[in-house]
Order: C-alpha cells, then sequence, then structure tokens
C-alpha cells in the first residue's frame, strides 16, 4: 500500500467529505481516505494495483457524476506536488 495526496480545490464541507469517502471507499484496494478542508486535499491509502484514474473517477455510477473527482494536469506537476482533482 502506498499513500497518495490529491488538491481537491472545491472542497468546502462535510458533505464534499462525505461524499468523497463514500465515493473513493467503494474502489477495492483503497484503504485509509483522509480528506483535509483546510489544505483542501485528500489523502488516500491504496493498494499499488489502484490508479490515479481509479481514484479520480470514483467508480462507475452514473448517479454520483456531481461527486465525480478528474485528475487535472497531474503529468505536468512537479514530484511531490498533489495531484489536483477537481469535482465535474
Amino acid at each position: 500500500m502506498s499513500k497518495r495526496t490529491y488538491s481537491v480545490p472545491e472542497v468546502h464541507c462535510d458533505h464534499c467529505i462525505s461524499a468523497i469517502n463514500r465515493e473513493l471507499g467503494q474502489i477495492d484496494g483503497v484503504g485509509e481516505i483522509d480528506v483535509n478542508l483546510e489544505t483542501k486535499t485528500v489523502t488516500v491509502e491504496a493498494e499499488d494495483s489502484v490508479t490515479d484514474k481509479q481514484i479520480a473517477d470514483g467508480h462507475a455510477r452514473p448517479a454520483s457524476t456531481s461527486n465525480r473527482l478528474t485528475i487535472q494536469d497531474s503529468t505536468l506537476e512537479p514530484p511531490g506536488t498533489p495531484r489536483r482533482l477537481v469535482a465535474d
């Protein structure tokens, strides 16, 4: 397992935290999820087989599109910089 930190600039309330935890918690191989409102980041502990895309997509449930996350510019940021995720 490894920990990855993602920037989630739109996170702003407890509902956001619940939605992120609900969506990411349903991905096989995802363990601990820590959403930080102050820093607008989410740290995910996941098995190495879980990809950034899987985390960004949450899970494939059409009704959850308002809570879906997407990766933006992750390949352009320096190593160690949180990957940027935004809600669709």
